[in-house]
């Protein structure tokens, strides 16, 4: 192989992984009034949305990455489908949180509290999750959970 085509692949390398590395790449943002708009619009069947989402799921935000895998999703739902919907998530006062260059730039939406080492920032009334295994349409993924108990809103994140 030349030099010259030798350098060109090293660049496009170098620069897939910056990209990677930065949050830049394919970023998608969808909203659903609810779950039944979700379903319409048939946003289970790609894979970002969990099969478990609770069917009184209100204000639905979500964006992936679709280059790295991360998801932010954030939604509204009755308390006992937060219950239901968390079953098999544990409490974790570790869990890993999203750059926050990453989700500033893909979800503007999402709080700070939630990125970097945020657990340190919390409110008292906010219970973190982790969850080994959520059922996607792509199979399991281990994910994250924070619960706002106040205004009962979930915020869901998977970071690779």
């Amino acid at each position: 192989m030349s030099p010259n085509k030798l350098a060109c692949l090293a660049l496009i390398a170098w620069s897939t992984g910056c990209a990677q590395w930065s949050g830049d790449g394919d970023v998608v943002s969808n909203t659903y009034q609810s779950f039944q708009n979700a379903s319409q619009k048939r946003a289970f069947e790609s894979g970002w949305l969990p099969k478990a989402l609770p069917k009184s799921s209100t204000n639905i935000m979500e964006a992936h990455n679709i280059d790295s895998g991360e998801l932010w999703l954030k939604f509204h739902c009755a308390v006992n489908d937060i219950r239901t919907f968390t079953r098999s998530c544990t409490p974790d006062t570790r869990a890993r949180f999203p750059d926050p260059k990453r989700t500033s730039r893909n979800a503007p939406w999402w709080p700070k509290e939630l990125t970097g080492d945020g657990d340190a920032h919390l409110p008292k009334h906010w219970q973190v999750m982790s969850c080994a295994s959520m059922n996607h349409a792509e199979g399991l993924v281990s994910a994250n959970i924070a619960i706002d108990t106040h205004k009962n809103a979930i915020w869901y994140w998977i970071v690779k």
